[in-house]
């Protein structure tokens, strides 16, 4: 692969600077590599390993880690790296699948790999561990850990230089810099085209640092990437012959494709340029609910246009890889790729040129990186000959997205942040065979209509009442009455698209997006518009907040809620079109608390209320008995970073982790270092606070008048053998609403070996109380007990 002049100059910087670098006596030395998005970033840095091979002014023996996001892009980087350097390879190029069979790196050796399958905690129950787990017992006979890969390497004296590709988005979690820390690489290279970090003057100067990087304006120069990234202006989209924003989009598209094609065989050029169209996620969630979704409007307008599906469509999903084989070819006979987001990284493809975006209706956020499939140039090594062709030298975007939906992934976002614990050697022979009786309530007590036809019946009613009381003489018909109500018919579902864009840097995307004021009002599609109907139904749902109204469970539940509430709505209005229903309710419910449908739902949700709690009843008699689990103590436990560790040193666990923020922290704070160095306490452990993993006691609640399932805060087990069950309450919240009397009900039926009841702290002292006829009223009033 023949260098352009940036890049040769670019090499020849990294190089002097490693060799500047590698002669301190210092460790962990960052250099800053700055690079545009297709500028070569992976070809510059193979070209620096292949060069040092053979470099006199490093004399000792060295290695490198090349560590990426994902395992596909390690792969993809170790692909190239093969490609790049075929016929005179010099390296060893090792994968994470090596680490157990070679014992460490050798001499110019590589290994590709990724945070993944590093950045998790050493006891994570991952099939595959890299890390060396803390406990022996974990250990796996004859195996070689990545911990291990890296001491072996250091004891045979070979310095390590890690490569961190996306540095900006992997390399700052906890977990990454404790690996950077175990690796203790001579030089981290920081690859990225958004650095967070970029060293200063004085840290260059007295070689504590490096920093190389490569202007935009010379890889646009040296024709690697196209020109400019065009956004779909308001004359084209008012030009076109479709009235269907979906399908505006794709004529767009399609149309510029063509355009482009015609271009391409003037200039006698044998290439066909590929239009991507990215479908939204939140297809597959609808899939269930009768409406078509975005691939099938896709696939049936491009049969319409005499597309022939089955040679000229590729697709690209988790599940399914059509036409893909020979896609990048510049003369395949492909012309379409449907994708969702699978896309975004770690495919290339040079004569994808056109690419049409549909936003989804539910999280609606354009991630920037898919642009990146579009950038590259067709044939940056003849760039000259399309100095006549500016439009082949740009490409271009078709999308339905807002300007304030667009966003740059965060990769560190995506890391997995899980801190995970395990029992204490020394407690796990006392807590191998402990199991005690758990209880279960029907998910249905989470928000189920329990019957959904009951309750379509029941919510039409309750429509009907509603509405009709309102209802005067001089009212002649339904639109009359629902008119009268508030409620507007004769509505349009409008939303902005962003137009007339030109994207220059695609590295500075977020500015130039945010800096275009320029928009279009159109109507949405009838796709959107249907999709819309259903998320709002699922909205007005979570919306919800009493005891009567609420539900937990949207999934199961707002299916009948809109199928009842569309067939209401057509009683209401039988010559209307679906569509023209759903864009009624879309636009009362976009008036918020102006709105009618809210009020309406909700009444209807709080009538159906005491049916459905008979209902339920009557279900969870019959499931309770079925289905009480036993609760036993987890091999791991798991935590994200929303808890912090806290010193323990009678804890069950390895390791004691408490949410950084919730009401009653304090108060569970102090009684943690209480029970920790309380001598009658041999451990404790803390119970969560739902799923069926945790323990958990049926009681009624006095408040709501049903049964709901409780979850105590503390299992104790005490030098006498016995097993407390006890839940701290502040004062404000000594009102147990009938818990107290379910766990004294709870642990008479665990037996006389157990104990327990309400905490409460009072002047600096610990109390409890165990009465069964606990006082929920007064609750000062109590019998409460010296906690000792």
């Amino acid at each position: 692969m023949n260098k352009i002049d940036f890049q040769n100059d670019t090499i020849e910087e990294l190089k002097k600077q490693i060799k500047k670098l590698w002669k301190t006596s210092e460790y962990r030395i960052p250099i800053v590599f700055k690079a545009p998005t297709g500028s070569g970033k992976t070809f510059m840095m193979a070209s620096v390993i292949d060069e040092l091979v053979d470099d006199p002014e490093i004399t000792e023996d060295k290695a490198y880690i090349w560590i990426t996001f994902n395992d596909e892009l390690a792969m993809q980087s170790m692909n190239k790296f093969r490609t790049y350097f075929e016929k005179t390879i010099k390296h060893e190029l090792f994968t994470a699948d090596d680490i157990n069979s070679e014992l460490r790196l050798s001499k110019n050796s590589i290994l590709f790999i990724n945070w993944q399958k590093l950045a998790q905690n050493k006891s994570s129950q991952r099939k595959l561990k890299l890390r060396k787990p803390t406990d022996k017992i974990d250990l796996k006979e004859d195996s070689i850990y990545f911990d291990d890969f890296i001491d072996n390497t250091i004891k045979s004296k070979i310095d390590i230089i890690l490569i961190i590709d996306e540095s900006h988005k992997n390399a700052t979690t906890e977990l990454s810099l404790e690996i950077i820390d175990y690796v203790n690489p001579k030089i981290s290279i920081n690859i990225s085209a958004t650095p967070k970090y970029i060293p200063t003057i004085e840290q260059i100067q007295d070689n504590s640092a490096g920093y190389v990087s490569v202007k935009h304006l010379d890889v646009i120069n040296s024709g690697l990437i196209r020109e400019q990234i065009i956004l779909q202006s308001k004359d084209e989209i008012n030009a076109a012959e479709e009235k269907d924003l979906d399908l505006k989009m794709l004529e767009l598209g399609l149309k510029r494709r063509e355009a482009l094609k015609q271009q391409y065989i003037e200039l006698g050029k044998k290439i066909n340029p590929l239009m991507l169209i990215q479908l939204p996620n939140d297809d597959s969630k609808l899939k269930d609910s009768g409406i078509e979704t975005k691939e099938q409007i896709v696939i049936n307008f491009l049969k319409s246009k005499g597309v022939n599906i089955k040679s000229e469509v590729a697709i690209w999903f988790d599940s399914k890889s059509i036409n893909m084989k020979e896609i990048s070819y510049l003369n395949s006979e492909v012309n379409f790729m449907l994708f969702k987001q699978a896309a975004g990284t770690g495919w290339d493809c040079p004569r994808a040129q056109v690419l049409v975006m549909f936003r989804e209706i539910q999280g609606s956020i354009f991630y920037i990186q898919t642009l990146g499939r579009i950038l590259r140039s067709t044939e940056p090594q003849k760039y000259l000959d399309y100095k006549d062709y500016p439009e082949l030298r740009k490409a271009y975007l078709y999308t339905n997205y807002q300007r304030d939906e667009i966003k740059m992934p965060d990769g560190i976002n995506q890391l997995p942040k899980i801190k995970c614990t395990k029992v204490k050697d020394v407690f796990n022979k006392d807590v191998k065979d402990f199991k005690i009786s758990s209880d279960y309530l029907s998910r249905v007590d989470y928000g189920d209509f329990v019957d959904a036809s009951v309750f379509q019946v029941n919510f039409i009613k309750s429509l009907n009442n509603q509405v009709n009381m309102n209802k005067c003489k001089t009212v002649k018909s339904n639109s009359e009455l629902l008119s009268s109500y508030g409620i507007e018919l004769n509505v349009n579902i409008t939303d902005d698209v962003i137009t007339d864009l030109s994207i220059v840097d695609y590295d500075k995307i977020l500015e130039e997006i945010k800096n275009n004021n320029s928009k279009l009002t159109l109507e949405l599609s009838n796709n959107d518009i249907e999709k819309l109907f259903n998320f709002s139904c699922m909205y007005i749902l979570k919306e919800q907040t009493t005891e009567e109204t609420k539900v937990g469970n949207i999934a199961r539940t707002w299916g009948p809620l809109k199928s009842a509430l569309r067939l209401w709505l057509k009683s209401m209005l039988p010559n209307h079109e679906s569509i023209d229903l759903y864009k009624i309710f879309i636009n009362d419910i976009s008036r918020g608390a102006n709105g009618k449908f809210k009020y309406l739902i909700s009444t209807a949700l709080k009538e159906f209320y005491p049916i459905k709690i008979d209902l339920l009843s009557k279900k969870n008699k019959k499931e309770s008995k079925e289905k009480s689990p036993l609760f036993t103590f987890l091999n791991t436990w798991c935590f994200d970073e929303n808890f912090a560790e806290i010193s323990q040193k009678k804890y069950l666990l390895d390791n004691f982790y408490l949410k950084k923020e919730y009401k009653g922290r304090d108060n569970e704070l102090d009684f943690t270092e209480f029970i920790d160095n309380l001598d009658v306490v041999e451990w404790w452990y803390k119970n969560g606070d739902s799923g069926l993993e945790n323990f958990s006691l049926i009681y009624f609640n006095t408040k709501d008048k049903k049964d709901k399932l409780f979850y105590p805060d503390w299992i104790i087990k005490f030098c006498n053998g016995k097993i407390g069950i006890f839940d701290t309450k502040l004062g404000s919240t000594l009102s147990t609403e009938g818990r107290a009397r379910g766990l004294q009900e709870k642990i008479k039926l665990l037996g006389s070996n157990f104990i327990g009841g309400i905490v409460l702290k009072q002047n600096g002292v610990f109390y409890y109380c165990d009465d069964i006829d606990y006082n929920d009223i007064s609750p000062q009033e109590n019998n409460w007990k010296i906690f000792r």
